[in-house]
């Protein structure tokens, strides 16, 4: 197998992973509970490298229906870790002003992540989502994928070096 090959592969395999801890701990439907839930980022685009998923939800009350998501998984004692930040009343450079409830598991031998945004509206998300689709072919698939890998080699983080910015620079985009 060549390299091009073997990163193609293991991204495959952390969808197909992250598929099945989506499925069995009943994250999009519980998320369905409270509001409209939307995988974005890696998972979405089959760019993952790294074991985490990222989720947006609209609701027209997003701190109400973020607590209401953690008090759902944490009586479903559905992961083993759970966070939750207020970006509103605590702003930070390079994020939403929105409510995130993160869930941390070790799955399958990893430690994974969920990353859940509460927000009024996600249509920008969607709209990005599609932007990307729709420029991504095998070429650029690649060399996404190994700047990813890249990072991690490097031991950049993703608030070093955010994937976002990985696809706006090889996809040409700018916002």
């Amino acid at each position: 197998m060549t390299l091009d090959e073997n990163i193609l592969e293991a991204s495959k395999q952390t969808k197909i992973i992250a598929s099945n801890l989506l499925k069995e701990k009943n994250i999009l439907k519980t998320l369905s509970l409270v509001g409209t839930p939307l995988i974005i980022g890696s998972y979405a685009l089959d760019l993952m490298v790294d074991p985490d998923i990222d989720i947006v939800v609209q609701t027209n009350f997003p701190k109400k229906k973020a607590k209401e998501a953690l008090d759902i998984f944490i009586e479903k004692e559905t992961v083993q870790k759970y966070e939750f930040w207020d970006f509103v009343k605590f702003p930070r450079k390079n994020r939403p002003e929105w409510y995130i409830v993160n869930l941390r598991i070790e799955y399958e031998g990893i430690k994974r992540e969920i990353e859940i945004w509460f927000l009024g509206n996600i249509d920008i998300y969607k709209k990005q989502l599609d932007t990307y689709k729709s420029k991504i072919n095998e070429d650029n698939r690649l060399k996404i994928l190994n700047a990813k890998q890249e990072r991690n080699t490097l031991g950049q983080t993703k608030h070093n070096k955010s994937s976002i910015e990985i696809y706006d620079k090889i996809l040409d985009i700018h916002q």
